[in-house]
């Protein structure tokens, strides 16, 4: 049950406790009117006013429009607009404290936990009143584990971490200083812009089949490489990584016509614009592994639909 801030549209009514308040606020009882009647609402004003404020203003939200004894000094027009400001649907009972800041708080801050006990949504016991009439929440020892401020901090701090990589071997291609060439790939960036802030970038990787070694199973002949890639800035840090293993299955009878041909990956990966760098390793069954490294611009034009760069071996 959110406290909502209707002090504008209240500025805009013909209701004069309204106009004149430095806040309105108001919040939403879903399905009130099934709990409280008339008498309630009485009831729940002097509630109020047992916290400084002046009175409580209320609508029922019937499919017509409110019902309320001030609902004529708000036209139909602001009724509506105050129901979307506040989620209203037919059944539900809105309630308002108009004063200042620190009253509204203090008055519609005690109406909204005495009205979620009075629906079922709140237990009193949940409650702990300081010395000046505020609420205290669970002392921080008796927080469950997961709130605990340290807790907190390491799941944030796990949520920031990058996916665990499943081809560790390669990742240590990545970042060493050996260039490798020995399987041969090429790699072409395509740029599609998405949006004034973002670019599509898309990398495709080619493998020439005769380049591949095929292994015979169960009459299948299967050629496996392990693709790690990673997308920095010029200073080095992570901005993506992806790795897919790349699988070729062939009938061992057509290898001979299979392997003329070529296979092709594909992978696009939002970026905005700017300086990257990209490497790539890949990893055949065989152990035989190649390293790729390429400084990239991602472009952001006006003008332009679709850039591509071809990157030999």
């Amino acid at each position: 049950m959110t406290c909502v801030d209707v002090t504008q549209e209240g500025k805009e009514s013909d209701f004069n406790v309204f106009r004149n308040a430095p806040m309105v606020r108001g919040i939403n009882a879903k399905k009130g009117m099934d709990t409280f009647s008339r008498r309630d609402l009485d009831s729940l004003t002097e509630y109020a006013k047992t916290f400084g404020a002046k009175g409580l203003a209320w609508f029922r939200v019937e499919p017509g429009g409110f019902s309320s004894p001030i609902s004529k000094f708000f036209s139909e027009s602001l009724q509506e607009k105050i129901a979307a400001r506040m989620d209203a649907q037919p059944g539900d009972i809105l309630m308002f404290v108009a004063d200042t800041p620190p009253v509204v708080a203090q008055a519609l801050g005690n109406l909204r936990l005495h009205v979620a006990q009075r629906m079922g949504l709140a237990d009193k016991s949940d409650r702990f009143n300081r010395t000046d009439g505020t609420h205290l929440g669970v002392p921080q020892e008796q927080l469950p584990a997961r709130l605990q401020q340290f807790e907190r901090l390491q799941t944030f701090a796990n949520l920031q971490k990058p996916p665990a990589v499943k081809f560790k071997d390669l990742e240590a291609a990545v970042s060493s200083k050996i260039t490798y060439n020995i399987l041969p790939m090429r790699v072409r960036v395509d740029y599609v812009r998405m949006t004034n802030s973002s670019v599509l970038t898309n990398i495709t990787v080619l493998f020439e089949r005769r380049d591949l070694q095929f292994q015979n199973k169960d009459g299948v002949q299967r050629a496996t490489v392990n693709l790690y890639a990673r997308i920095t800035n010029m200073s080095r840090r992570p901005i993506s990584v992806f790795e897919e293993p790349i699988t070729v299955e062939v009938p061992a009878e057509f290898l001979q016509e299979a392997v003329r041909g070529s296979s092709i990956y594909g992978k696009s990966v939002p970026l905005a614009p700017g300086m990257y760098r990209l490497n790539i390793v890949a990893k055949d069954v065989g152990a035989v592994l190649m390293r790729l490294e390429k400084d990239r611009r991602t472009p952001l034009g006006r003008r332009w639909v679709l850039l591509s760069h071809r990157f030999p071996t």
